[in-house]
């Protein structure tokens, strides 16, 4: 980002396959909604992949899409929409880029989804949702905190 000439940023992943019109489409989009992300479709190369396909479609894909959260591997956004300074400090430091943007952006989630192709080996196919579970351990951290935090502040208050 920080070498980026442009205002408007288009972020996606290594691993995902663009088709053709992709770039076109999804800066349409931002035409239309202002920051976009599509939403992605988890599909397995080996038989544990396949086997854990009804959990990434319901804990990742659904979820996106019904939340109106952003997937790192296709989403449009400008400059002026986050914080940036304060999210390329962060950048540094996460586990999770789509979660720190989350953090940092609200989206519109188009109604498409993209199908990414996972696993292979046993090794990346344990290897997401191995990641999942430190990313979601880690939000469930910082909003138990929050709410002690709130309570805290709410209790003094009185």
């Amino acid at each position: 980002m920080e070498v980026a000439c442009h205002d408007r940023l288009v972020w996606t992943d290594d691993d995902y396959h663009h088709p053709p019109d992709w770039l076109a489409t999804i800066s349409a989009d931002y035409e239309d909604h202002g920051s976009v992300s599509e939403v992605p479709y988890f599909v397995g190369r080996d038989p544990l992949s396949v086997l854990l396909e009804p959990l990434y479609a319901s804990a990742g894909s659904l979820g996106l899409y019904l939340g109106n959260q952003i997937w790192g591997g296709s989403v449009v956004f400008e400059r002026d929409d986050i914080d940036e300074a304060a999210f390329l400090d962060e950048l540094r430091r996460t586990v999770s880029d789509d979660g720190l943007l989350m953090e940092y952006l609200q989206v519109t989630t188009v109604g498409r989804t993209r199908i990414v192709l996972i696993g292979g080996t046993i090794r990346e196919s344990v290897e997401r949702p191995v990641r999942w579970t430190q990313i979601s351990a880690g939000i469930s951290l910082v909003l138990s905190l929050g709410r002690r935090v709130a309570k805290i502040g709410n209790n003094a208050q009185v």
